[in-house]
């Protein structure tokens, strides 16, 4: 099932443009905004950070507490949100080495 799932997001991460976070340098890292996707990418955002909890892993970042990341391939992707996932905008990713 992990598989699939991964093979889901992979579906998702290659179809969007993920735009540098330009304002944090000295944190590398891309974004994707729900806002402006259409519909049907809205749902699978929604599904796609639904999944980070299930396969990710708990980790620190500075002072803040631990969160998932979920790793797939070269990179690692996380949501700044708690709950409920409807209400997250932004998706992140960076590479593992970051």
């Amino acid at each position: 099932m992990q598989q699939q799932d991964e093979d889901r997001a992979r579906i998702f991460i290659d179809k969007h443009t993920w735009k540098f976070a330009k304002t944090m340098p000295w944190s590398p890292h891309f974004y994707v905004v729900k806002d402006y996707l259409n519909d049907e990418d809205k749902i699978e955002f929604v599904w796609f950070i639904s999944q980070i909890p299930k396969y990710g892993k708990m980790m620190g970042w500075g002072k803040k507490k631990p969160k998932p990341y979920w790793f797939i391939d070269e990179w690692k992707y996380w949501t700044m949100a708690e709950e409920p996932v409807e209400i997250e905008n932004i998706l992140n990713r960076a590479s593992h080495e970051v």
